[in-house]
């Protein structure tokens, strides 16, 4: 899911931006995560330490690193695909079809609709 997550965000960033995504990048951005998340370990851990609190540091920088490895996956599918469908502009789908938003409420009331009534009938 997070690399997921990851893909849709290099979606935004490319469409919104017109930032280009390369290898290069994805591999700045994971140092660059990677030394925050260490940086903030290292902070929680201390303050953990004062307070007498619980904080695994070894689950934190393994979850770091497991992010951090998700990055560069997801990076990478994304360069192989990144011609594909990208995600729709509202405001040009409005445009090509005005009364979309009373198509969808109109959807929705006969989903419930119909979902009610089956649930009525199982009841």
């Amino acid at each position: 899911m997070t690399g997921d997550i990851f893909t849709t965000f290099l979606r935004i960033v490319t469409e919104s931006s017109s930032t280009p995504i390369s290898h290069s990048l994805l591999h700045s951005i994971q140092v660059k995560y990677k030394r925050r998340g260490q940086d903030l370990i290292r902070k929680y851990y201390t303050d953990a330490l004062i307070n007498d609190l619980n904080f695994s540091r070894h689950e934190e920088e393994t979850y770091v690193d497991m992010f951090s490895k998700v990055i560069m996956k997801a990076g990478d599918e994304y360069l192989d695909t990144a011609d594909d469908v990208l995600l729709p502009d509202w405001t040009r789908v409005l445009s090509a079809i005005p009364d979309l938003r009373e198509q969808i409420c109109y959807a929705a009331r006969e989903d419930a609709r119909e979902f009610n009534g089956i649930a009525e009938k199982k009841g």
